[in-house]
């Protein structure tokens, strides 16, 4: 099946498979090898936004945001991007009491996220 029929096929997916398939130059290993990394990195990363928030820690949640939305970038995860900018700029701003319902819109967001690339890993493009 080929990256775009892949992509028709799951038009609910959270990921764009044809762009992230874009972004590494059309290897599919290196774009499996990419989805295995963030899966074992995420729970670190999620662990850093969680601590910040509960910190009430502005910049710590602004730079764990920000070091998973670059990280998000390699998937065309337009959803769970969105999320984590989201989160980012709101502290930035210093809205810390909206932090929270922020950072729990991006756990969805990458909960939806999770098995798409878990299909990048047991089924690549």
């Amino acid at each position: 099946m080929s990256p775009e029929e892949w992509h028709l096929a799951n038009e609910d997916s959270p990921l764009d498979y044809a762009a992230a398939l874009r972004r590494t130059e059309g290897d599919a290993e290196l774009l499996s090898d990419l989805a295995r990394i963030f899966l074992d990195d995420c729970p670190r990363l999620i662990s850093k936004i969680r601590t910040a928030v509960s910190n009430a820690a502005p910049r710590q949640i602004e730079h764990a945001a920000h070091e998973l939305k670059g990280c998000l970038g390699n998937f065309s995860a337009a959803p769970a991007f969105e999320a984590a900018e989201k989160l980012e700029m709101l502290a930035r701003d210093g809205q810390i009491a909206d932090a929270e319902t922020a950072a729990g819109q991006l756990e969805a967001e990458l909960g939806r996220l999770h098995p798409a690339l878990e299909r990048l890993i047991t089924r690549p493009i």
